[in-house]
């Protein structure tokens, strides 16, 4: 955010600095799967900042804010893509509403700018079902 000037590897390693402080203060909102109050998921906390990035996207598929909010904090507090990637495979169905013909474009920025961050998202329902079989059990 406006802490970290740096461009780069630099800057990416700032911002994920950040989001991991940021992450270990955030409370898991809702159940286990996030779904309770799911507006609430998705407009405010961690999952507010990155709906802002495209939201269009994550207003189209508003079951997934909690579920993704689990999956980056597996990530960011545990450190580790397999946490989250569990996550992931748990609520796998989940994800293809992101991928769908008509939410897709809303969701281009969002697969972008995670992309900048050394995350390559699929971009096709395809794709998604794909790296899902390979790593879920």
């Amino acid at each position: 955010d406006d802490q970290c000037g740096a461009e780069g590897e630099d800057g990416v390693g700032c911002l994920l600095n950040q989001l991991q402080l940021k992450a270990a203060e955030l409370e898991v909102p809702g159940t286990e799967d996030g779904s309770k109050e799911a507006g609430n998921a998705c407009t405010t906390g961690f999952i507010g900042e990155v709906r802002s990035y495209a939201p269009g996207c994550l207003d189209s598929c508003p079951q997934l804010c909690g579920v993704l909010h689990n999956v980056i904090i597996a990530y960011l507090t545990e450190d580790r893509e397999d946490a989250a990637m569990e996550v992931l495979c748990r609520y796998k169905l989940d994800f293809f509403c992101l991928l769908a013909p008509r939410v897709l474009p809303k969701c281009q920025p969002l697969i972008k700018r995670a992309a900048r961050f050394g995350f390559e998202l699929p971009s096709t329902q395809a794709n998604l079902s794909a790296e899902l079989e390979s790593q879920c059990p």
